[in-house]
């Protein structure tokens, strides 16, 4: 038996003794292993939680109590500057790839006078017994994240005030991150237009300057990607690389770039669709990866305040 599961069964165990109840009745480990206990287990304090990850504030290979967990977001939030005095903790069960079976989301949401609050949400998995941080993101100032009952994420904010970009995945019943796409969309151009800073750097010096518009009529032009900025070994530019683009006018209608510009673009190796298109790339991307409606339109999960 895991280590923490054994440290949970000598307690309850000795909980049975000790009120009075007589002998403990037998319990086997899959009755103390389900997901739902495992859990009760880490909110009451018993068990901990391990991070195999990568995350902001908390430390990769080490082990974390809630308390500890609230500790480690609050100092690392503090250390830069952002909102760091715990409001609120709560939690909801989710169900990641509607599998069936249980994980844990938490909440923390900090916060300072005269400053927008800072949420971290954590997910944790119960995997054979032992629990594990399998992910985390956050709402704060001009950037929002939304998670659904089975583990669909949908985050995204402004990079300043004519970019906002987002991004989508889910997480799967495997306790694994599937990378659905991220979108860049930047507006106010007088034609539609790609921006050098939106293609890999070796190209850049290729496109003409573009300039925004001063009139009622603008374009946006969208970049999107479908593989995971964070995919180790892949570079910014490898990433551009991979872009797809297409432009619409101010009022959401397509658009077609200039016959010019696409000479260009297809010499660059530039790729660039119109609106339809890349919907049939993006739901063929998300039957690969075995996306389905019930989980991507997921409701929002049921939260219980921890006091």
């Amino acid at each position: 038996m895991k280590k923490n599961l054994a440290i949970l069964l000598v307690i309850l165990s000795l909980t049975t003794i000790f009120t009075g109840c007589g002998a403990p009745e037998e319990t086997n480990e899959s009755e103390i292993g389900t997901a739902t206990e495992v859990y009760e287990a880490f909110i009451s304090g018993v068990m901990n939680a391990n991070v195999n990850i990568s995350l902001d504030y908390l430390e990769m290979g080490k082990s974390y109590s809630l308390n500890d967990l609230v500790e480690a977001y609050s100092s690392g939030l503090k250390g830069d500057s952002l909102p760091s005095e715990l409001t609120e903790k709560k939690y909801a069960y989710i169900d990641c790839g509607k599998d069936g079976k249980k994980e844990l989301l938490l909440q923390f949401t900090f916060a300072e006078k005269d400053t927008p609050s800072y949420i971290t949400y954590v997910i944790l998995k119960n995997i054979a017994g032992d629990l594990a941080v399998i992910d985390s993101e956050y709402t704060y100032y001009r950037f929002e994240t939304d998670i659904n009952k089975f583990g669909y994420i949908e985050k995204g904010g402004y990079a300043n005030a004519a970019s906002y970009i987002s991004e989508t995945y889910f997480i799967d019943s495997e306790g694994q991150k599937q990378y659905v796409l991220g979108i860049e969309n930047i507006g106010g151009f007088s034609e539609p237009v790609i921006p050098s800073n939106m293609v890999p750097e070796s190209i850049s010096g290729r496109l003409p300057n573009y300039e925004l518009s001063s009139s009622d009529i603008s374009y946006q032009i969208t970049a999107c990607w479908l593989t995971d900025p964070k995919t180790p070994g892949l570079t910014e530019d490898e990433l551009k690389k991979e872009y797809i683009f297409y432009a619409e006018d101010n009022s959401g209608k397509g658009v077609e770039f200039s016959e010019e510009n696409k000479e260009l673009y297809d010499e660059l190796g530039i790729i660039y669709v119109n609106g339809k298109t890349l919907e049939k790339e993006i739901k063929n991307h998300k039957k690969d990866l075995g996306l389905t409606k019930k989980v991507e339109n997921g409701g929002e999960p049921k939260w219980v305040i921890l006091e």
